[in-house]
């Protein structure tokens, strides 16, 4: 994971936070200001709140 002003935690998962939190258990998410939470799936968070749960979510 790679946090840029921001907390990600990664659990068997691919995160990235610039600016915001995210948390990938199993699954890829990334949270530019926002808050994202990947469970097995894709998630992206973009000023906003995501959650993917074996799918995939895009929250601008």
């Amino acid at each position: 994971d790679v946090a840029a002003g921001g907390t990600d935690v990664a659990a068997g998962g691919t995160d990235v936070a610039a600016g915001g939190t995210d948390v990938a258990a199993g699954g890829t998410e990334v949270a530019v200001g926002g808050t994202g939470v990947a469970g097995g799936g894709t998630e992206v968070a973009v000023g906003g709140t995501g959650v993917a749960v074996g799918g995939i979510a895009a929250t601008t």
